[in-house]
């Protein structure tokens, strides 16, 4: 009775084995998209207080247009300061910058950062 079972272990113990070995990878991947996801709102956050700090600075006042110098330099500094930090190993090659409209056209009081970056997973 004990002789023909012998073996029966070890077929569920490697059937459970890639089981487990799916999910620590799956855990792995989900893992490092989670801290490339926090690596690029961390960059987008930057960007968008660098770009707003100039509208600070630079004595706009709301409600009023923004001149054509001041919103190029917050262009540029939000761009700078959204593409300064490494994400996922490497560095962010460009960020859209803009400033968006309400529905009848009028302009809102925001800055708009947008990155993306597309990353290779370790096993999927």
């Amino acid at each position: 009775m004990g002789g023909r079972k012998r073996g029966q272990v070890i077929i569920m113990f490697v059937l459970a084995l890639f089981v487990l070995v799916g999910f620590v990878a799956l855990g792995i991947d989900v893992g490092y998209m989670y801290s490339v996801r926090n690596d690029l709102q961390r960059s987008v956050d930057s960007g968008a207080l660098a770009g707003a700090y100039v509208f600070h600075n630079g004595g706009w006042v709301m409600g009023q247009d923004a001149p054509g110098t001041l919103r190029a330099d917050a262009i540029d500094r939000a761009t700078t300061f959204a593409t300064q930090d490494p994400v996922g190993g490497t560095q962010l090659v460009n960020a859209d910058v803009s400033f968006p409209y309400d529905d009848d056209n009028s302009k809102v009081n925001q800055i708009v950062v947008r990155v993306d970056k597309v990353v290779t997973l370790f096993f999927a």
